[in-house]
């Protein structure tokens, strides 16, 4: 007499002597029945046995271990004498193994778990929803963005928080979807907890059964706010770079035919002022084509510093050539000139000039601009001054900012918004700091920061 081979649920019966001593359990039938039940599949192993209100726990010396259905029936109504002895009748006991589903609840248990730490720690919101798209889960990034509960976003609740002029469109195409079966995608605004709305890009999939009928929906939300606006960005940047390379390309090309005409004749004297007027506009051309080139190694992070120690003040006496050439304004130099670092001093240059070209162009009637070298202890501060309108205190914190420019409505503020973008990235890769203070009706104070060297 043994355990039938099925594996599922085993049958045993068998005579216990008369005068045998069942195990200390409650009920003691229990505890023998399960000794004899299993004595003979766990090749005489002893035993170790506790209970709980669903299955019975087996396990060996060995650490094995199993999961028994309660033993039924009426297993407390067998007979037994006053020393907890079995009588000698035929018992038989019933016991389902059910260690096969146990382990098996246990690993959904688990896997269940694994989801929950993963879909609320990811960087997007996911949710879930029945057939026919009624949501019933969403990940705590959800809850934490939008402020709200489960109770209040189930079902279609979600519409609460899409922002009015896309709600429709959002519910129309989404519930087509849920219709038809097919996978949906979108973008639109979603409010935040303190009211203000970003954008996200979502993605939703089917879970269907083997005959493609839909179980459930899975969706993630990911916010695409800052790349929207970088989008926007580049959008801007490749017209106003398609209008500032126009404008230099169409007057050197008037200049040329012009010159063209005359090349037999290059004592005329309209000569002298069309070549002039052709080198400022290779000028504009060159400095536009230089940004392109220095924003793309930026990006590619291909940049390369040539560092070597200078003097600051040496640097600053011989640059913005072009403008002391010019004659209209008049650049002055003070402060320390003992002070030297250690840095790509072509790169260095190019910052400054960039920022003499500002004071330029944005303080037209200032006839001065001041360069400045000061010595802060471990630090060499260069400041760049112009007594020009100044800029208002909510633009200062952009100036440096990719694209940006400090009045996009004025026609003779051209550039493509990179210059003092490359000068802080500049700057940054030397490990210093760049920044701008203003005054309006004063003028302007660009500046930067660089590590100082001493011997």
């Amino acid at each position: 007499m043994r355990p039938c081979g099925c594996g599922r649920r085993l049958h045993y019966t068998t005579r216990f002597a008369p005068g045998s001593i069942t195990p200390p359990a409650s009920p003691p039938l229990v505890q023998e029945c399960i000794r004899s039940l299993y004595t003979p599949a766990l090749t005489a192993h002893r035993l170790s046995v506790s209970h709980s209100t669903a299955v019975t726990k087996l396990a060996t010396q060995e650490n094995s271990q199993g999961y028994i259905n309660r033993l039924s029936p009426g297993l407390d109504s067998f007979p037994a004498n006053s020393s907890g002895c079995l009588s000698s009748d035929m018992t038989g006991c019933v016991a389902t193994d059910v260690t096969v589903q146990v382990d098996a609840r246990r690993e959904i248990e688990l896997a269940k778990e694994n989801f929950r730490l993963i879909a609320d720690n990811i960087s997007q919101f996911a949710w879930m929803a029945d057939p026919e798209g009624s949501i019933f889960w969403y990940n705590q990034r959800w809850f934490d963005y939008t402020g709200t509960t489960l109770e209040a976003m189930r079902g279609w609740g979600w519409r609460e928080v899409h922002h009015p002029d896309h709600v429709d469109r959002v519910v129309e195409k989404i519930a087509r979807n849920f219709k038809n079966g097919e996978a949906w995608e979108d973008t639109f605004p979603l409010r935040r907890a303190d009211g203000e709305y970003r954008w996200f890009l979502s993605r939703m999939v089917p879970t269907t059964a083997a005959d493609g009928k839909v179980i459930s929906w899975f969706s993630t939300n990911t916010d695409i706010t800052e790349q929207r606006k970088l989008d926007e960005q580049k959008d801007d940047f490749i017209s106003i770079a398609s209008h500032e390379l126009k404008t230099p390309l169409t007057s050197l090309k008037a200049n040329l035919q012009l010159l063209e005409r005359m090349k037999d004749n290059l004592s005329n004297p309209m000569a002298p002022n069309l070549i002039d007027s052709s080198n400022k506009s290779m000028y504009k051309i060159s400095t536009l084509v230089d940004d392109l080139l220095n924003i793309n190694r930026f990006s590619e992070g291909k940049l390369q510093l040539q560092k070597t120690r200078f003097s600051v003040w040496e640097m600053l006496n011989a640059c913005s050539n072009h403008v002391r050439v010019d004659g209209k304004y008049e650049l002055i130099v003070e402060g320390d000139k003992q002070l030297y670092i250690y840095a790509d001093e072509h790169r260095i240059d190019q910052v400054v000039v960039n920022f003499v070209n500002n004071a330029v162009k944005y303080a037209p009637h200032g006839r001065k601009i001041w360069l400045i070298v000061d010595d802060l202890g471990d630090n060499v501060k260069v400041s760049v001054k112009d007594t020009g309108a100044g800029i208002p205190a909510e633009q200062l914190p952009h100036l440096f900012d990719r694209y940006w420019q400090a009045d996009q409505s004025a026609p003779k503020y051209n550039g493509l918004g990179l210059g003092l973008f490359i000068c802080a990235e500049i700057i940054r890769r030397h490990g210093g700091r760049v920044g701008a203070d203003s005054v309006l009706g004063v003028g302007s104070t660009f500046w930067f920061t660089l590590p100082v060297e001493r011997f």
